[in-house]
Formats: C-alpha cells, sequence, structure tokens
C-alpha cells in the first residue's frame, strides 16, 4: 500500500494531464483502504523520498483527514473512517517531521497536524496541546516555528468554552518568544503576536460562565501584553531591521483588538498608546513620502520597506500597510470620549506651527492623503481604478484611504476643534513650499481633498449661517484663491478634477456668479481658456472629464433649481456623450449623473428622452446583467416615465425589446426586463396607465411568469404585477384572451395560487404578499374583485403562512390580513374563524390561530413603515373586539431561562447546545405585549422619569442576555457612554436599513390613507388608558405576564398625562 501510494502520489506530479488525473483517481479508490492513512503517513515521514513529494503527500494526507477521519468530518460522505490505532500512528509520525529540516515540510506537516486537531482534541487527543506546548518551551528554532504554525490553525477556529483554559497557558510563553528577542527571529516573534492578537477575543470572554478563568489574571496579563507592545513600537526600523514592519503592523493590530474588547483595561493605556501610534505617524512620514511620493528619478527617493516573509494568507506587508494600521487604531481611537483629553494638549515644543496635536494630525493626514506615483500611473492607465477609489470601492485599503477615514471621524466626533484645527492645517499645507512644481500640486490636491471629505459637517455650519456654531474655513476665498486658480494653472489632471469637486459640494455657499462660471466649466471644462495652451490638453483628459461629471452629479444634487435648471440637458448631454469613453465598470457614473439630474425638473422629460432613451436600452441590452447597472437603469425608467407623454415615450422605445426578450425566452436577461418593466410601471405611478399598455405587455409577462421557476424572475414579476395593479388594475380586470377564454384577473390569480401553492418554494414568493395587499387596496375604490375571489385568496395566505418556515417570508404576508382587520376586525375574525387550514406539525387547526400565531411571532419582522402601522392598528382593533374566539388561542410567549451551567458554548458564536423553551400565554396579552415593545422603541422621544434606568434593563432583554451576561457586556463598552446608546444607535441603524428602500412615499394609496400619518405610539398610549379606565384590574390581569421593561413601559404609559 505505501509503494502504491508513493508512486501515484510521484504521477500526481507528472506534467502529462492524463498521468495525473488517473493517478488523483487511484489515490481516491485508496482513501476506502483501513490502511491508507499510515502508508501516506510513512511516505510524509521518508527522508529519502523527494522533497516535493512528501509534501505533496502531506497535502493528501489532510484532504484524507477532512474527508474520512470520522464521519462528523466536514467532507465526510460514504465508505469507512480512520481507525484509532491508525490515528494514535498517524499522530506521531506527523507530529515527529516539525522537527524536520525543510521549511516547506514543517509547515505542510503543521496543517495536517491542526487537521487531526480538529476531530480529536481534546476528546481522543488530549496530550496534542501540552506536546504542542513542550516544543514551544524548549524546542529548537524549527520546532517553536513548528508548534506556532499549528496554534495558529487551532486559535482561528470555534473553540469550546472547556479548551479555553488550555488556551490560556500558551499566552504566557508566547510572551516569552517576545521578552526573548534576542534569540527569535523576527518571523517567530511576529507569529507569537498574531496568535495572541487572534486569542484576544475568547479572553474578552473570560468572564462568562463555566469558563474557570480569573479576570484579574487576564486584566494583569493583558497590561504585561500591552507593555511589551509600547516597547516594540518605539523600537526604530532601519534598513537592517525592515522586517520589524511585520512585527509592528501585528502590534498595532493587537493593541487595536485589545482597546476595543478590554475597554475598561485599555483606559489606563488609552494615551499613552495614542501618543506612541502617533510619534510612530509622525516619524514614518518622511520615509513615506519618499518612498511613495517621490519618484524614482528624483533626489531623496528610497526603495519601499517590504518585510521578508508573509503572513500566513500571504499579505505582504510594506510601509504603506503599517502607515494603514496605524491610521486604523487612531481612527477607533478618536471614536472614544478619552480622545478629547488628548487632542486638546497644546503644542509645547519648538515648532510651534500647530496649536494643538489635533491640527497637527490633520496635517500629517493631507500628506498621507497625497497621491502616490504607483497610484498616479495606474489611475492614469486604467480610469476604472481610479474610479473605485473616488467612491470607494476599491478592494484595497490605501493610505490615503485609511488618512480619509481618519480625517472624517475627527469631524464627526469634534466638529467645532476640528474645525478651528483644519482652518490651520489647511493654509498651512497650502503655503508650505515643496521641492517641486508637481509635488505642490500633489499636496494642494490632498488639501482640497481633505476639505471635500468634510463638506457635510462644514455645509452644516454655514448653510444656513448659524452664529451659535463653529466659525468654518471661509469657502468663499478657498473658491477664488485655491480653486479656480487651481482649475486654470494646473498641470495635473488630478489637481484640475479635484478643484471641480471641491467647487460642486461646497456650492450652496458660493455667490450665484461663482457657480454659473463653474457650472459652464465643468459642463465644458475646454472652453475655460480661449486660446490652445497646455492646460486645455489637461481638460480633455479622462481623470477630468470623469471628476468633471461627477461635480455635475453634486451640483445637481446641492444648487437650487432656479439656477441648475437651465443647465439640466447639457449636463444630461454631456453624461451621454462621454458613455463610449468609459467600460461597463464605470457606465454607473454616467447613469448616475443623468439620474440625478432627471430628479430635479421633471419638466424637461419629454425634451431629453430622445437623447438618454437609446442609451438606456443600448447599455440594458450590453449589461443588464450587471446588478449595479441593472438597479441603476430601472431607477433612470422610473424617473423618465413620471409624466404621461415621457411614459409612453419610453415605454414605446422598451416594449420591441422587451418583448423580444420575453419571446425568445432569453432566461439570462427576463429577471432584469422585468426589473425595467416594474420601472417604467412604477414611473407612471401617478396617473392611469394609458390605453393599451396592459395589452401590450401583460399577457407575455404572465406567460413567462406561470412558466418559470427562476426566483429572480418570481420575485421581480411580483413587483411588477404590484405596480400594475397600482396604475390599471381595471385593465387587467378587463383584458380578456379570446382564443385561450381566460382573463386579466383569472391569470393574476392563477399566478397567486401557484406563488403560494404547498411546492412552492418560499424565496420565490417573498413579494407575493404585497401585491396580495394592493389588490385588496385598489379593489377598494373600484369593487371589481368579487368576495369570492378574496376570500380565496385570504384562503391561500393563510394556509401558506401556517406552514411558513422563513421569518422574511412569513412577515411578508401577514399585513394582508393585517389590513383587513384594520379595515373590518370582527367581519375578518370571522372569515378566518370559518376555515381550517393544516399547520407545520400536521394539526387542523382554524385560520384564526394560525395566523394569531404567526402574527405575533413574527410581527417584529414586518417590513415598511406602512405596514408596521397596519400591524399596529390591527393588533388594537382586535384586542378592542375582545372576541372570545380570539382570547382562547394560546400562542408563543417569552423564552424561558435555562440552567446552563454544565452547558458547553461555542466561544466565537456563543451557540449553546439547548433548545429554546417559550412560556405559552393567551393572544390577547402576546398582542399586548407587543404594543408595548412597539411603544417602546419611541424611548427617546419620551421625557419621563426613570426613563434611563429602563433603557439600561432594556439592553440586556434586546440581547437576550442573563445578569452575569449582561453585566459582562457592559464593561466591554466605554466607562463613559451610557450603555444604551449602543443599542439605540444599531436599533436606529436597523430602521434606517428596514426603511431607506421602502417606496412608500411613492404609493397613493398608502400616503392617502390616514393610518400612514398617525402617530402609533399616541394610538397605543390611548389604548392602554381606555383598557385601565373601563377594567379596574387590566394592570393585575396582565402584569404577570410582562416582563420587567415591559411593566415599566406600562407604567409610564398610564402615569403620562
Amino acid at each position: 500500500m505505501e509503494l502504491q501510494c508513493y508512486e501515484n502520489i510521484k504521477l500526481t506530479l507528472d506534467p502529462n494531464l492524463e498521468i495525473r488525473i488517473q493517478a488523483e483517481e487511484n489515490l481516491q479508490k485508496f482513501q476506502t483502504n483501513p490502511d491508507f492513512s499510515i502508508a501516506i503517513a510513512k511516505v510524509c515521514v521518508a527522508n529519502d523520498v523527494a522533497e516535493d513529494i512528501r509534501q505533496a503527500s502531506l497535502l493528501y494526507l489532510k484532504s484524507y483527514i477532512d474527508s474520512h477521519w470520522n464521519m462528523g468530518c466536514e467532507k465526510y460522505t460514504t465508505g469507512s473512517v480512520a481507525s484509532q490505532e491508525s490515528k494514535q500512528i498517524v499522530r506521531e509520525m506527523i507530529f515527529g517531521i516539525l522537527s524536520d529540516k525543510t521549511s516547506k515540510i514543517r509547515k505542510a506537516a503543521a496543517y495536517v497536524l491542526s487537521a487531526i486537531g480538529k476531530y480529536d482534541w481534546p476528546d481522543e487527543w488530549p496530550q496534542m496541546f501540552q506536546l504542542l506546548l513542550n516544543l514551544l518551551k524548549s524546542g529548537d528554532n524549527n520546532q517553536i516555528s513548528s508548534s506556532l504554525a499549528v496554534f495558529k490553525e487551532i486559535i482561528r477556529r470555534d473553540l469550546s468554552s472547556d479548551q479555553l483554559n488550555e488556551l490560556f497557558l500558551l499566552l504566557p510563553e508566547l510572551k516569552n518568544i517576545l521578552d526573548r528577542s534576542q534569540i527569535h527571529s523576527i518571523e517567530t516573534q511576529t507569529s507569537a503576536v498574531l496568535i495572541f492578537e487572534e486569542s484576544i477575543e475568547f479572553l474578552s470572554l473570560s468572564g462568562l460562565e463555566n469558563t474557570g478563568i480569573d479576570k484579574k489574571t487576564v486584566k494583569y496579563m493583558i497590561a504585561s501584553w500591552i507593555e511589551k507592545f509600547f516597547e516594540i513600537l518605539y523600537t526604530k526600523i532601519t534598513p537592517q531591521t525592515i522586517d520589524l514592519i511585520a512585527l509592528k503592523y501585528a502590534v498595532v493590530k493587537s493593541l487595536n483588538k485589545i482597546s476595543l474588547a478590554f475597554s475598561k483595561n485599555y483606559n489606563e493605556f488609552y494615551q499613552a498608546g495614542f501618543v506612541a501610534v502617533w510619534s510612530q505617524l509622525k516619524e514614518s512620514l518622511p520615509e513615506y513620502e519618499s518612498q511613495y511620493i517621490f519618484s524614482e528619478n528624483s533626489d531623496g527617493f528610497n526603495e519601499p520597506w517590504v518585510a521578508s516573509f508573509r503572513y500566513d494568507d500571504n499579505t505582504i506587508v510594506d510601509l504603506s500597510s503599517y502607515i494603514s494600521m496605524l491610521l486604523e487604531y487612531m481612527v477607533v481611537a478618536c471614536r472614544q470620549r478619552s480622545a478629547k483629553k488628548v487632542l486638546e494638549i497644546e503644542n509645547t515644543g519648538k515648532d510651534n506651527t500647530y496649536s494643538n496635536i489635533m491640527a497637527e494630525i490633520i496635517v500629517n493626514c493631507m500628506a498621507y492623503m497625497q497621491i502616490s506615483v504607483e497610484m498616479s500611473e495606474s489611475w492614469i492607465s486604467d480610469i476604472d481604478l481610479f474610479i473605485s477609489e473616488e467612491e470607494e470601492s476599491g478592494i484595497l485599503y490605501s493610505v490615503r484611504q485609511a488618512s480619509r477615514d481618519l480625517l472624517q471621524t475627527l469631524c464627526e466626533q469634534f466638529l467645532d476643534d476640528y474645525v478651528k484645527a483644519f482652518q490651520v492645517a489647511f493654509f498651512h499645507r497650502i503655503n508650505m513650499s515643496f521641492p517641486t512644481a508637481a509635488l505642490k500640486e500633489n499636496g494642494i490636491e490632498a488639501a482640497l481633498y481633505a476639505l471635500e471629505i468634510s463638506s457635510n459637517e462644514f455645509n452644516s455650519i454655514q448653510h444656513p449661517p448659524d452664529p451659535s456654531k463653529a466659525n468654518s474655513i471661509d469657502i468663499q476665498e478657498v473658491t477664488k484663491n485655491v480653486v479656480i486658480p487651481s482649475i486654470l494653472n494646473s498641470s495635473t489632471p488630478f489637481l484640475i478634477g479635484r478643484a471641480f469637486l471641491v467647487s460642486s459640494v461646497y456650492s450652496r455657499l458660493l455667490t450665484r456668479d461663482l457657480v454659473d462660471n463653474l457650472l459652464k466649466a465643468a459642463i465644458d471644462p475646454s472652453k475655460v481658456h480661449s486660446q490652445e495652451n497646455i492646460h486645455q490638453q489637461q481638460f480633455k483628459h479622462p481623470i477630468v472629464q470623469v471628476s468633471t461629471l461627477r461635480a455635475c452629479t453634486k451640483f445637481c444634487n446641492l444648487v437650487p433649481l432656479d439656477v441648475i435648471k437651465g443647465y439640466l440637458p447639457e449636463i444630461i448631454i454631456k453624461a451621454a456623450n462621454l458613455a463610449g469613453n468609459l467600460s461597463h465598470e464605470s457606465l454607473f457614473i454616467i447613469l448616475g449623473c443623468i439620474l440625478a439630474a432627471l430628479k430635479v425638473d421633471q419638466s424637461i422629460l419629454e425634451y431629453i428622452e430622445p437623447t438618454i432613451g437609446p442609451l438606456i436600452v443600448e447599455t440594458w441590452s450590453r449589461f443588464g446583467h450587471d446588478p449595479v447597472l441593472e438597479s441603476l437603469l430601472a431607477d433612470l425608467v422610473t424617473e423618465l416615465s413620471k409624466t404621461q407623454r415621457s411614459f409612453i415615450m419610453i415605454f414605446s422605445r422598451f416594449l420591441p425589446t422587451l418583448v423580444a426578450t420575453f419571446e425568445q425566452n432569453n432566461l439570462d436577461k427576463i429577471p432584469s426586463a422585468i426589473e425595467l418593466l416594474a420601472g417604467i410601471i412604477r414611473g407612471g405611478g401617478k396617473t392611469t396607465l394609458p390605453d393599451g399598455c396592459i395589452e401590450a405587455i401583460f399577457p407575455l409577462l404572465m406567460s413567462v411568469l406561470l412558466t418559470s421557476n427562476d426566483s429572480a424572475v418570481m420575485q421581480n414579476g411580483q413587483e411588477c404585477l404590484k405596480y400594475m395593479v397600482q396604475n390599471g388594475l381595471q385593465q387587467i380586470i378587463d383584458y380578456k384572451n379570446n382564443a385561450e377564454n381566460t382573463t386579466g384577473l383569472q391569470l393574476l390569480f392563477k399566478f397567486i395560487e401557484e406563488i403560494l401553492g404547498p411546492d412552492a418554494s418560499e424565496s420565490n414568493g417573498l413579494f407575493i404578499g404585497d401585491l396580495i395587499t394592493k389588490i385588496i387596496i385598489k379593489n377598494e375604490k373600484i369593487n371589481s374583485v368579487t368576495g369570492d375571489d378574496l376570500t380565496k385568496l385570504i384562503y391561500l395566505v393563510t394556509k401558506k403562512l401556517s406552514v411558513s418556515r422563513s421569518s422574511v417570508f412569513a412577515a411578508s404576508l401577514l399585513p394582508t390580513i393585517c389590513l383587513l382587520f384594520a379595515r373590518s376586525p370582527l367581519e375578518t375574525v370571522n372569515l378566518l374563524n370559518g376555515f381550517e387550514v393544516t399547520n407545520i406539525g400536521g394539526e387542523e387547526i382554524t385560520g384564526l390561530k394560525s395566523f394569531l400565531e404567526k402574527w405575533v411571532e413574527y410581527a417584529p419582522d414586518i417590513q415598511g413603515v406602512y405596514f408596521t402601522k397596519i400591524s399596529t392598528a390591527a393588533m388594537i382593533n382586535v384586542l378592542l373586539l375582545n372576541d372570545a374566539r380570539v382570547n382562547s388561542v394560546i400562542v408563543k410567549g417569552d423564552p424561558i431561562e435555562t440552567q446552563t451551567d454544565n452547558i458547553k458554548f461555542s466561544l466565537r458564536s456563543r451557540s449553546k447546545s439547548v433548545a429554546i423553551v417559550y412560556t405559552q400565554i393567551p393572544a390577547s396579552i402576546k398582542l399586548i405585549k407587543l404594543l408595548l415593545d412597539e411603544y417602546s422603541n419611541d424611548l427617546d422621544n419620551l421625557n419621563i422619569q426613570g426613563y434611563e434606568g429602563i433603557k439600561r434593563r432594556a439592553l440586556g432583554a434586546a440581547l437576550g442576555m442573563n445578569q452575569k451576561e449582561s453585566a459582562f457586556a457592559s464593561s466591554m463598552i466605554d466607562d463613559y457612554e451610557n450603555p444604551m446608546s449602543l443599542y439605540s444607535q444599531y436599533s436606529n441603524f436597523d430602521k434606517s436599513l428596514d426603511y431607506q428602500d421602502d417606496d412608500d412615499d411613492d404609493d397613493p394609496d398608502i400616503i392617502n390613507d390616514p393610518i400612514y400619518t398617525q402617530d402609533m405610539s399616541i394610538r397605543i398610549k390611548e389604548f392602554i388608558k381606555q383598557c385601565v379606565l373601563v377594567n379596574s384590574g387590566f394592570v393585575s390581569t396582565i402584569s404577570g405576564y410582562l416582563s420587567q421593561n415591559e411593566k415599566d413601559i406600562l407604567g409610564m404609559i398610564i402615569k403620562s398625562p
């Protein structure tokens, strides 16, 4: 067997493809042999075998371990697994070659051992950790490197709590490696730091139950590491010790993680850490400029420093990546309250150019934001790279981006101080001397870029003027003395483009004459000079063309209508003319500019459609598969079809293309075609669809939807049909196919029935609830859909909802029936109670019970402002009925806290091996609890005594923690922060995610519904107060079911005026 393994592994390295394939197939067959693992391990350890064959053997052994070591392996399918005897033999053999003289063999052996450990440690191979630790303590350099390689793999996994104690023994030995830097290589020291960095997350959980780790011990150990890290940071890098870059990079990354995971412990080191990192940034600037900003043939240029070794993920560490990590640390540090005192420290040194550290940081950020030689060359040769950097979508995190992030953080966190410091820093950089004119322009571009990224905050200070706010930089003067001269006199496209962008983002603060002149120049830069000269050529440069186009977009977004209106057609034509000069990856710049212009003034739609209509059709025909462009194109046609005449124009232009796509059954394009059609129909949403529109496209669309199983087709189709119903339900009802004797309504209902069928995928029907709800709303006005048809829809929804498993899908169906409860609660109860459905458990229950169970479980997942309000209004209406049929339904209540003292959990995922058990409570009580929770979502608007205490208690409940866990979580938050503020930030963020793309405001049916404008917190409060007034025992009846937070909210409502 050993010989067979050897021969076939050797053949896998043969240059002949057929031989390699046959050898790999043979090895696959050998894996079923119980002796395979030992046989291949013998090849791995044989010193007389060629190194490449040994290395390949180790790789095949790792593959075997992942598929046949035991039945719980990641890739196990069928067949025998390794016996305990063979496992023990393989472990010992592979462990032995951690001492091999060849580096690549040791490294491959480390990967194999880590794979074994994944399945065997600690249960089947409890000695593994100690054996590796012994190598680390007393082994030679090769053995130490090998053991570190194994530990690096182990530490990255989602380990269980019972392994934390053993890992805790490792950390002092890693620290010893740093303390004995004279005998350990920088690469070995870096590996030690990287393992520690990965362990920080585990250490931060040491305060949780069942870990057995003393928190004081952890605190002391963390402090010793921090002090060692500061010592390493202050070690100077020389041309002889360039590898220190990799070590210092790992150190700063670890400090960053410690500051987040151990915020309380790190407070005492905060200022020292800030100063240490800041000193590195200051001291590294001259070397950074000489390596990256100066050209190779200029005086002062130095070759870039690059570490001689790479990280395990193949990351190359050079000076620029080290600077980026330093800046990333500063970003995190400046978000903590302790930063304010440090940033206010006055400059008492010999150089009094800057009033305080903040001004000095801004100056250095502007220097680090300069365009490097490599950037300049790559951007000029590939405009897409320039655009991705400008749009912050680049895959590489550059020093320029990291500097930008730090400036934005300072601006957001300390606006008043930032404004004062920025003025000093900006004019210092603008007026300072540079070795060459090219470097001077590069420096000005970076300073203007800093001004551009601060525009949101600076605009908020100056527009409209607010005397109570800090005085900002004089934009008028900067525009006249820096921006315009840069446009007129610069020899670099980057500075010209940046000047236009700065003028656009501050256009609200400029005089009309300045805006007019800058707009004219941005639309056609070639007209800036009347005579041909060297600068004239720069205006034609793609960098300048793209930058001016982006500037036009910002002008459209910011300049008042009376100023921008006359320029809109020219801006759109400029954008359309540039389409042929950009690759499809950058077309979003053009489409985005056109979209911004169209949104300003609908009166130009008919005039401009002949210009951009063909461009949109051609772009979609070529690049409709691109999701970014597809979305932009859909938005464009939506905007372009907002007047009756322009709707007819764009619909008529696209109709042949859409028909051809549907008829040819172009599967790659159909989802996009439906989305585009939905955009056109949606744009015409303010009026009824023109005659013939439904007849022209509806039958083809339904033919596609009724014959497709594609999820994207189904979802886009539901959206499209919703907009068709919105604007043309009567036309759908009136449509009739005489040849097939079918009506439009029959086709529509057939599609809905298929989507809600028992075998239909839930992911295919995520928007079917919206469609059905829209049918119900529109029918309230035209009353053309029969009661029997509507009853059938409600039955289908309830039936599908009763067996739904996805919370997203279930929540999407709820508003359909909630709308009925909001309109006619008693009739809806009667309807639902009049039929039965089968739930997931196979039990036959009434539709009322089924709906109530799903409603109370998934109501918090309902998306959209309007639908959330509909659900709340429905809850109140149902409770006001006080119907015995509702009150008798028992539903899932709150989770019951279980004893977890003896339960293992995964440290990273915090997953516990215990099922969640819930209380069982009446549905009416659960509805009240949901109303109280909905009311509490608006706590920030309440001014009631005891509010802060309620919010703190709510934190633990919101995160689902017991008392010990909640206390530990609060220790990870900044000492000076209100713990609830973190939760509030994420809560608000979640709401913005839910509703940022909500199209409620575009739907006249929604905005005309009184419920849409109602304040639901007032309705909830009035309802609760009415319950207390009418029923003296109301509070005592429900209190036993309420959490402490819910009781507090109830008390607030009762006491409120």
